[in-house]
């Protein structure tokens, strides 16, 4: 189909049109920002377990003589 020189778009197509780039935009970046969350949180965790102090094997002995030392 040929439009005649000086023919307007008709609005309701054009309407149609932008309509459907921001949907696919819309939902592209929807996409993209949940793979972007879904790394950042495994990296958060990863983190965490990195920094959380690993306790000293026995402490739970040393804790108890702690408090017979205590009295």
């Amino acid at each position: 189909m040929t439009r005649p020189p000086g023919m307007v778009l008709d609005p309701l197509s054009v309407c149609l049109a932008v309509l459907a780039v921001w949907t696919v935009a819309l939902l592209t970046a929807v996409r993209l920002s949940r793979r972007a969350a879904d790394r950042l949180g495994a990296a958060r965790t990863r983190l965490l377990r990195a920094l959380w102090p690993v306790p000293p094997p026995g402490g739970r002995m040393l804790l108890a003589r702690l408090s017979v030392l205590r009295l």
